[in-house]
C-alpha cells in the first residue's frame, strides 16, 4: 500500500488538535521511526536509538529534512506501514468534567435521612426511659436540650461551605469530596450499574445511584443533583455499561 502525503498530513493534524497523547509508528525502508503528538508537542524518534528531533508544529515537522535524510513531504510513498495510538494523558483521566457542589439547602436535605433517624432514635430513648421509671422523667430536661444542641450543632457544621458535598465525574470514576478532601471514589471499571431518577416535582431535578461490583460500599448516591439531564449525558460519553434514567 503507497500512502499519499495529502492523507498522512490529514492524520497527523487531526491528532495534533485532539485531546489525546498520539504515537504514529511508522516503517520507511528497513528502519521504525515514531512520530509523538499532543496538543502542545510534536517529535520525531527514530527507534533504534531513541535519537529525537522537537518541532514547533506539524508544518514544520512535514517540511524538515529528518533522520536519514527523510523528508515527509516528498517520502510518504516510501511507507511501509503506518500505525497510530492513541491515550489519554494521566492529569485529563483526573480532571472532573462534571461537578456539583451543593447549596446549603441541598446539604440540608442530603442528611436529612440521618437527621430524622437519630431524631426517631432520641423520642423512642426518652418514651421508653419514661415508661419505665417515670422519676427519670427530669432527666430528659437535660438530655433533650443537649440532644438537640448537639444535632444543631452537627447540621451547621456541615452547612459550612468548606464542609458541603461536592459531586464529581472523571474519565476514571465518581466520587464524591468534603472539606476540600476526596473520600470516596470508585472507578468505571467497578461500576456496576447507574440509576439516575428524576424528582417528581421537577425533572430535571433528582438523584443519581451507582451500585458497584464488590468492595466496601456496595453503592452510593449523589443525593441531590439539580441538572440530571445534563449528568446522564456526562456519564453516558464515559461510561459503557447499563445506565436507567427514571
Amino acid at each position: 500500500m503507497k500512502y499519499e502525503y495529502k492523507a498522512v498530513r490529514d492524520l497527523l493534524d487531526e491528532c495534533y488538535e485532539d485531546e489525546y497523547n498520539h504515537e504514529v509508528s511508522l516503517i520507511i525502508g528497513e528502519r521504525e521511526y515514531m512520530i509523538l503528538l499532543s496538543e502542545d508537542y510534536c517529535a520525531f524518534l527514530r527507534c533504534e536509538d531513541n535519537a529525537k528531533m522537537e518541532f514547533s508544529g506539524i508544518e514544520e515537522l512535514c517540511s524538515s529534512t529528518l533522520f536519514d535524510g527523510i523528508v515527509l513531504k516528498d517520502d510518504c510513498d516510501k511507507i511501509k506501514k503506518l500505525e497510530g495510538y492513541a491515550y489519554m494523558p494521566e492529569d485529563k483521566l483526573n480532571e472532573p468534567i462534571w461537578t456539583r457542589t451543593l447549596t446549603p439547602q441541598q446539604q440540608l436535605l442530603a442528611y436529612s435521612r440521618v437527621l430524622a433517624l437519630a431524631s426517631i432514635a432520641i423520642i423512642l430513648f426518652c418514651v421508653v426511659v419514661v415508661m419505665k421509671n417515670a422519676a427519670y422523667t427530669s432527666l430528659l430536661y437535660i438530655i433533650c436540650p443537649i440532644t438537640i444542641f448537639t444535632l444543631l450543632l452537627f447540621t451547621i457544621k456541615n452547612l459550612s461551605p468548606e464542609n458541603r458535598f461536592t459531586y464529581f465525574v472523571n474519565r476514571r470514576g465518581v466520587g464524591i469530596k468534603s472539606a476540600g478532601q476526596q473520600y470516596m471514589f470508585r472507578t468505571f471499571d467497578d461500576v456496576k450499574s447507574i440509576t439516575i431518577s428524576s424528582s417528581i416535582f421537577n425533572k430535571k431535578s433528582g438523584s443519581a445511584r451507582f451500585t458497584f461490583n464488590g468492595g466496601m460500599y456496595t453503592h452510593f448516591k449523589f443525593e441531590v443533583v439539580d441538572d440530571v439531564d445534563t449528568l446522564y449525558e456526562c456519564l453516558k460519553s464515559v461510561y459503557n455499561g447499563r445506565i436507567k434514567k427514571g
